[in-house]
């Protein structure tokens, strides 16, 4: 079986999230970096409902997005996505979302 093509169910997941920090991504081709232009924002979140597992989800640069700078935020994930990929290391998983939302609005940029 390849267990890249398994489905993951991110329903505990989307239930609750703590953004802890957020770096911005850049467009790379062949593992180079190709301009400065912030293509995506890489949020570090963790999942009280999973034992406070980490997991590092990727929004768009044009979705919404939250201000984690000064302290953690509890955020809603929307339209999160994760799959399975495999490296030379072993497997990991890659999240997605299509914008982050702070639960607290007070929180947003």
């Amino acid at each position: 079986m390849n267990i890249t093509k398994l489905k993951i169910d991110v329903t505990e997941m989307s239930k609750k999230a703590i953004a802890v920090g957020v770096k911005p991504t850049y467009n790379y081709i062949d593992g180079r970096k190709v301009s400065d232009e912030v293509v995506a924002f890489r949020y570090e979140c963790v999942f009280p409902n999973l034992e406070y597992e980490k997991l590092n989800v990727t929004v768009d640069v044009n979705g919404e997005q939250v201000n984690v700078k000064d302290h953690p935020v509890e955020v809603t994930l929307n339209n999160l996505n994760a799959e399975i990929y495999w490296t030379p290391n072993g497997y990991n998983v890659r999240a997605t979302a299509m914008g982050v939302q702070a639960v607290n609005k007070s929180d947003k940029h």
